[in-house]
């Protein structure tokens, strides 16, 4: 499934940016002399703040007397783009001298707007034959260093330098006069004049190098030690990491199989502490399984996006000044990977036993797109009542809306179903316990805020010289070009990533911490889905189920169970844990490995042959006293006779004496006081209740 739907994805982008570097090809740039080179005008801002940015005519320029749009592509809206024909005529090759653009009258308001724009260093961006340009529109006089003697001045006269080559146009740059401006500082009406001129000048740059201007004078530094140093920075990172972790867990990970790998008498004899004290509980499901399975999902369709994403940077894309490149792949990728979140969600949702895959399909679905929708609603609003270019149009809208549910939604389906019907079973390599262990707390410098400076401080160290030149990218008028290094910087990202990652979760399961799935995402999840001051052993159980459990406990192996009401408050072991710490104080041979109820049996035979090897002289008096009518002659029988009312005592939770019994088998060789005081406790408990039954059987005690 995600074979064909990556296959699918690429045959996608092939099509649709082969067809847009068809489009914007060198066939397509060819002009005669005096033939007409489209010239657009794109949007007005403040230099400081690139995101801010306007239509061109929302100030008062000179407008060509029909201004039409320009087509844009969607990539060419999302990237804030409103392109409409400009009022210079820039013909192929036909020189201009002061060419005057019109003679305008600027009104107070129309000054004033001016005057704010000049005064927050407003610029304007053009495109010739889709070789952008730029320039300001005004400067400000700071002779006086009161800002209220400021002057500002306006430019009106403009100089196009464009250079040829044959029939193509290989560049241009524009020029401002300093000396033809218009004094704004007033508020009063202004007559202006706009002028233009044109110089052509032939070059020997072929026409595919004419983009390489835009890449080397993209405002960031040509100097590529400092990528390269950012790459030894992160390689000496990951080898120090690879290395720390390499021999801190090889050698603990060592001591532990070598602990583990004696004898069977010899490893049953020892604790388990650790990762190994916890492996009927590392396999437990997570708790928001649905969510869990939807947040895997969605990453693994952002990271295939992100992988996509590179490719078509490194074959060339996306160079400089690609209008909309970047966000028409995004939108196009996303759409068309939708089917692998859909897959790997429901897939891994099923795995964990999971029923309600159709509700897990919409938690993916909305997942990413929820929260982005919501962010889009807010800025997009805010947009609109600044009448910034970053507004989209409503048939923008209704074209993502389209493809939201004619590509992605049907895609995410389709994915989801396959994922269910090829689904595997999971099989994990323990059983799982049915009730989860307590977890123990934890020191300060293991808690949410640690783990989430060393899972974020490592990753941060090893790209944080990119990071600098990706948002001076994203924030400001800069470009970055060096996918190359950024491809390389990546992957020793995910490097790091997943080293830490496998540390902090090693480190947790050692200090018996079970909960890792949602830490392996992010330790601030964990946080969020972990429940304090609860019950741990109880968690997710409803009252009936606890009720069940505390039955349980008292029915089964009472006198070690005790008070369970009691026992569940604190730090206790777990019922198998107390039945493998009998089988070790008694010393009874078998293994470790064995059930639960196995384990219980052990015992009780055990007991059973202590008993009838110490007191079974005893009920050869048992006729005379009254307490136990056997009435057999032959010893055999006797003995067997014996056993069986003992047995029968014993798992009915018999008479008094048996309880005795147990508490100097058991409670006496037991460490620690939690299992003496329980005993004790439920021995004086069985003792009311069992008055009636001690008086009908008459069981001897010690003394006799």
């Amino acid at each position: 499934m995600e074979n064909s739907m990556a296959a699918a994805v690429v045959i996608a982008l092939l099509v649709l940016f082969g067809t847009d570097q068809g489009t914007f090809g060198a066939s397509d740039h060819r002009y005669k002399e005096g033939e007409t080179v489209p010239l657009y005008a794109n949007k007005v801002g403040p230099f400081h703040n690139p995101s801010e940015t306007y239509r061109y005519f929302d100030l008062p320029f000179c407008s060509p007397d029909n201004v039409k749009d320009k087509t844009e592509a969607l990539g060419e809206v999302l990237n804030g783009d409103r392109l409409v024909s400009a009022p210079y005529k820039l013909d192929f090759r036909s020189e201009k001298d002061s060419e005057v653009v019109c003679k305008k009258e600027l009104s107070k308001e129309q000054v004033a707007l001016f005057r704010s724009a000049v005064m927050k260093d407003y610029y304007f961006q053009m495109y010739y034959d889709d070789l952008p340009i730029w320039g300001f529109i005004g400067k400000v006089d700071k002779e006086n260093r009161d800002p209220s003697d400021y002057k500002y001045y306006l430019y009106r006269h403009i100089n196009f330098d464009i250079f040829y080559n044959k029939d193509r146009v290989i560049e241009i740059n524009v020029r401002t006069d300093p000396h033809a401006v218009v004094d704004l500082t007033k508020d009063k009406e202004v007559d202006v004049e706009f002028l233009y001129t044109v110089k052509w000048k032939e070059t020997n740059i072929p026409f595919d190098k004419r983009m390489d201007k835009y890449s080397q004078s993209s405002s960031l530094p040509h100097h590529l030690e400092i990528h390269w140093f950012s790459i030894i920075n992160s390689c000496v990172t990951v080898l120090l990491l690879t290395g720390f972790l390499a021999t801190i867990l090889m050698r603990v990970l060592k001591n532990d199989f070598v602990k583990y790998a004696h004898d069977e008498e010899s490893a049953e004899d020892q604790e388990e502490t650790g990762w190994k004290y916890i492996h009927g509980d590392v396999f437990r499901y997570p708790k928001y399984k649905s969510l869990f399975a939807a947040s895997l999902g969605s990453g693994t369709q952002l990271f295939t996006l992100t992988i996509f994403i590179f490719i078509l940077a490194l074959v060339g894309v996306f160079y400089p000044y690609n209008r909309g490149a970047l966000f028409t792949a995004l939108v196009v990728i996303y759409a068309l990977t939708s089917g692998i979140a859909g897959y790997t969600a429901t897939s891994f949702y099923c795995q964990l036993e999971g029923t309600n895959w159709v509700r897990n399909l919409l938690f993916t679905g909305c997942l990413f797109c929820g929260p982005l929708f919501l962010m889009f609603c807010f800025l997009n609003t805010v947009a609109i009542a600044y009448n910034a270019t970053a507004a989209l149009p409503f048939g923008t809208i209704v074209v993502i809306v389209l493809i939201w549910t004619l590509v992605t939604s049907p895609l995410l389906v389709l994915g989801g179903i396959a994922g269910k019907n090829s689904k595997a079973e999971f099989q994990a390599p323990c059983r799982t316990t049915k009730y989860p262990r307590e977890i123990p707390p934890l020191p300060w410098y293991r808690g949410t805020v640690p783990q989430m400076a060393m899972a974020g401080f490592l990753p941060f160290s090893a790209i944080y010289i990119e990071l600098y030149y990706i948002f001076a990218s994203v924030w400001g008028h800069r470009i970055y070009t060096i996918y190359s290094i950024l491809f390389i910087v990546f992957i020793i990202l995910l490097i790091v990533t997943a080293f830490i990652t496998v540390a902090l979760t090693y480190f947790q399961l050692a200090a018996e911490d079970h909960e890792w799935w949602w830490s392996y995402f992010s330790p601030l999840l964990k946080s969020i889905t972990s429940r304090g001051d609860v019950d741990h052993l109880m968690i997710e159980e409803d009252l009936e189920a606890r009720e069940y459990f505390i039955a349980e406990l008292e029915s089964r192996f009472f006198f070690l169970a005790a008070d369970a009401q009691s026992t569940l408050r604190g730090w206790r072991p777990s019922y198998r844990n107390v039945l493998l710490s009998v089988r070790k104080k008694l010393n009874i041979r078998c293994s470790s490995k064995l059930s639960t109820e196995d384990l219980e049996v052990e015992i009780f035979l055990h007991l059973l042959q202590d008993y009838s090897s110490d007191e079974l002289g005893t009920f050869s008096s048992s006729n005379d006293q009254g307490s136990l009518e056997l009435g057999l002659s032959q010893k055999k029988v006797h003995t067997l006779d014996a056993m069986r009312e003992l047995r029968s005592i014993l798992l009915k939770g018999g008479g008094m004496y048996t309880l005795a019994k147990i508490y100097q088998l058991v409670a006496r060789r037991l460490s620690g006081k939690v299992f003496i005081e329980a005993a004790n406790y439920q021995i004086k408990k069985e003792f009311i209740k069992k008055i009636r039954i001690t008086r009908t059987y008459r069981l001897p005690t010690k003394a006799d």
